[in-house]
């Protein structure tokens, strides 16, 4: 049989429950706003009925109750959705990369009205035309070395904005290597926290919430991967393998020039088999060592192979119109007879290579008579060699391609084709962009459908819980008048 006080037990049970669910509904709507965090439920459950056959047990009709019991609090949390997010963030944060400096790289070397370097070209050629109607023009081949001179800022032109946009890129892979080394010092902490608490029967779920707050953020930055481990802490694999993070003990990762080394969790260093250290690389392949996504990966990528590779078709146009041009002036004579000298030299100058290094002749350039117009020697007024060089805007010309293979095209074709080419990434990396933020904000909204806090399903809790400790209350009351009539009054007649 049960107590007589087991009904005031069970009320109080019910009130004990209904008003720790009050409070926790208050704490999701004191933290509707606060990004990152979870929806917290309270896990309810009937409590043990009494009784259980054993000796000494009695029969009973049946078990009876024993009201309601606080199981846990738990978060809403669907460990496959922020898979899945984070995941799609680290492509999305890459594509945002790529997008921004293919954005920066088409602005600086688009062709605006009266500027750029298709005009230049086309000024600098028929410059030319206009030196083979009148050869023995000073001021006309003085206007032909200052198209020359213009035609060289914009090659250099060129060399700075692709130094500047690997300067950002570095600076870029700097800093967010430092962020990438703070969030993984911060989840060891965490992780050090809550392997603290768990052992004693406590859900932290704040401190759950803040530590998937710093992974989504490490998502964006390199190809993590998570992995839940005893006491409720995470273990942080990326670079094909490589763990960051197990427990309380995080790795680093540290640049050097535009390489990035990693030491793992455990303080060995990502090396070879002889033990030399290797840098990480970008690409797509889950093997150790490489980077498949993240705004660290796309940094490299646009290091190791984006940026070079235009600055490189740019070093193949201006060679390919160089030779072109020396090669014709040199067939020509000056106005004393002299055979030509090579229009255009290569010093070395750093920066961008030869797109740096590129200058007017300095024998020429203070002597406009140097200018080779001439076909034959002692022809001065003979304008055939410099109608030659203007006529190279008409035809191919030989071009070596960054892979060595060589292709003849016009000039003005060649630099077409190769902004292009630019226009045309801009184009996929801007469509590719958007497609990815559109995945990122699809799974991000079914995330927060899950975990998100609506006010109106909680004040719909709210009143719940509330008519629950209102009836609970209520029980209890009448529990308490019951055996008030017991204590006072039962036994009364007849005294």
């Amino acid at each position: 049989m049960t107590s007589t006080f087991s009904g005031m037990e069970i009320a109080l049970r019910g009130l004990t429950a209904a008003r720790l669910s009050m409070g926790v509904v208050s704490h999701n709507v004191a933290n509707a706003e606060v990004p990152g965090y979870s929806r917290q439920r309270v896990d309810l459950r009937a409590a043990a009925p009494w009784a259980y056959p054993g000796l000494g047990i009695g029969a009973n009709p049946a078990q009876v109750g024993q009201g309601v019991e606080v199981r846990s609090i738990s978060r809403v949390r669907d460990l496959l959705l922020d898979r899945q997010y984070r995941t799609e963030v680290g492509y999305r944060s890459a594509c945002d990369v790529r997008r921004t400096f293919l954005e920066k790289l088409e602005t600086a070397l688009a062709d605006t009205e009266g500027s750029g370097l298709a005009l230049a070209l086309d000024r600098f050629l028929h410059a030319w035309q206009d030196l083979s109607l009148d050869a023995e023009s000073l001021s006309v081949r003085q206007e032909v070395l200052g198209y020359a001179e213009q035609l060289v800022d914009l090659f250099h032109h060129v060399g700075d904005t692709f130094s500047a946009l690997r300067q950002d890129a570095r600076d870029l892979l700097r800093f967010r290597v430092e962020e990438v080394n703070a969030l993984v010092r911060e989840i060891a902490d965490l992780n050090r926290e809550i392997a603290r608490i768990t052992p004693h029967g406590y859900t932290p779920n704040d401190l759950y919430d803040e530590r998937d707050r710093l992974l989504d953020r490490l998502a964006q930055l390199v190809d993590a991967e998570v992995e839940w481990g005893s006491n409720g802490t995470v273990r942080v694999r990326f670079a094909g393998g490589i763990l960051l993070v197990e427990g309380e003990n995080h790795g680093t990762l540290t640049v050097d020039g535009e390489d990035v080394y990693a030491t793992d969790a455990r303080g060995v260093p990502f090396a070879n088999a002889a033990g030399t250290p290797l840098p990480l690389r970008a690409g797509s392949s889950s093997v150790p060592g490489v980077l498949a996504r993240g705004e660290v990966a796309e940094a490299l990528q646009l290091l190791g192979e984006v940026l070079p590779a235009y600055a490189a078709r740019y070093e193949s146009l201006l060679r390919g119109l160089a030779d072109a041009v020396n090669a014709a002036h040199r067939s020509g004579f000056d106005l004393a007879g002299n055979p030509g000298e090579d229009l255009f030299v290569f010093a070395p100058a750093g920066g961008s290579g030869d797109l740096h290094a590129i200058l007017v002749n300095p024998s020429i350039a203070a002597h406009p008579e140097r200018l080779a117009a001439a076909r034959e020697a002692g022809g001065a007024g003979d304008g055939r060699n410099a109608r030659a060089i203007a006529e190279l805007a008409d035809r191919p010309i030989p071009f070596a391609a960054p892979d060595g293979t060589v292709s003849e095209m016009r000039v003005r074709d060649a630099y077409a084709a190769i902004f292009g080419e630019l226009a045309t990434d801009v184009q996929r990396s801007q469509l590719l962009a958007e497609t990815k933020a559109s995945i990122v904000r699809f799974v991000d909204e079914r995330r927060q459908s899950a975990s998100g806090v609506s006010l109106d399903e909680e004040m719909a809790r709210l009143l719940s819980f509330q008519h629950m400790y209102t009836a609970a209350a209520r029980a209890l009351t009448a529990m308490d008048e019951a055996i008030d009539t017991i204590i006072h009054r039962l036994g009364l007649v007849g005294r």
